[in-house]
Order: structure tokens, then sequence, then C-alpha cells
């Protein structure tokens, strides 16, 4: 499933980032909700599905310029230290980078963390992280597009159904050798466009 993909993926870019957690955050009404966790986030009280408020947030910051995406020290950031987690959990290396879609438009952000603070961590690593938001990117959009598509599609069923915008017609068959009816083939036939 894209939720195993993901997951895995993100536990190899943490694991190779030496970092604590790992995660994609999706950005919802004013949110920044988590969408996927790995690493050890149950200690830090980090859930799928929860967030706060987007403002609040690290990808936020990055994503308007405030903040680099790559972090070795975040308590050397004066805009770090006013966000409450980087006392709270405490968060010392931290990296972030926007998951896009292929029309340019944000979508989600893929970041990781560590408590301590990682001077090693270098333009390779953040190439890295943007290889991976490129994967999930594509990955995502994917998912996305084949839900919208079905989506549409039982809706089209639905309003059919409601409508009752079909009728059926019976084909006979014939029993050749003896020339008789010995059934019918009920058909649905659809009015709506497109067929």
């Amino acid at each position: 499933s894209i939720d195993e993909v993901l997951s895995e993926a993100l536990h190899a870019v943490r694991a190779h980032l030496r970092m604590d957690v790992a995660f994609i955050g999706e950005f919802r009404e004013g949110l920044r909700v988590f969408r996927h966790i790995e690493g050890s986030h149950r200690s830090m009280a980090l859930t799928v599905g929860e967030g706060g408020p987007l403002e609040e947030s690290y990808c936020q910051r990055i994503i308007d310029g405030r903040l680099p995406e790559l972090i070795r020290d975040a308590p050397e950031f004066k805009e770090a230290l006013a966000l409450p987690e980087t006392r709270s959990i405490p968060i010392g290396a931290h990296m972030s980078v926007p998951i896009r879609f292929s029309d340019g438009s944000l979508y989600r952000t893929f970041c990781c963390f560590s408590r301590q603070a990682d001077q090693s961590l270098d333009d390779t690593d953040l190439g890295a992280m943007r290889l991976f938001a490129r994967f999930a990117g594509g990955l995502l959009e994917r998912h996305a597009l084949s839900a919208q598509q079905r989506s549409e599609k039982s809706e089209r069923i639905r309003a059919v159904i409601q409508r009752r915008d079909f009728w059926m017609v019976y084909q006979p068959i014939f029993h050749l050798a003896h020339n008789v009816v010995v059934g019918y083939e009920a058909l649905a036939r659809f009015r709506p466009e497109p067929y």
C-alpha cells in the first residue's frame, strides 16, 4: 500500500540522516497534520492524524523562508527558539522540504529532526531529502488522481441509479436445432454521456 511504501522510505531516509523522527505533514485549514510518522515519535506524543496550528510549526516557517530547510542546531535560530517545540521536545537538528505535485502546487512537507544538534549535516543530505520529496510527491499525486477518478466514477453511477437513467432490453436466446426460444438475456442500456 502507499502507506507501507512511504513508511519504508521514511525509515530509510531517517536512518541515513541519523535522525530520531521523520514525518510527512499536510497543511489543512490552518493546521499541520501528521500523515505518516516513522521513528521514536510515541515518546514525543506525535500521532498520525493529529497536529497543531500551522503557524506554530517549523514547516510553515521553512516554506515561507523564515527558517532554512537545513538546520544543524535549532537553538542558534531566533525564529526556531520562538517555537515551543524547540525546547519541549527538544529539537536540535531539523530538515524540511516541500512535497509538490507536478503542477508545482504545495501538497505536503517531508520533515525529520533529531533531539541533538548535528553539525555534520550538509547539502548532500538535503539533496537526499529533496529526492525523497520528489518520489513521495509523484506517488501521492498518482494516488490522489486515482482516488479522484474513482470518486467521479462512483458519483456518475450513483446519479444514473438515482435518476433511473437506464432501461432494460431482452434479447432472445434460440435453440437453433429446435428453432425455439429457450430464454432471454437481460441487457442494461444507459442514456448518460459520455457513454
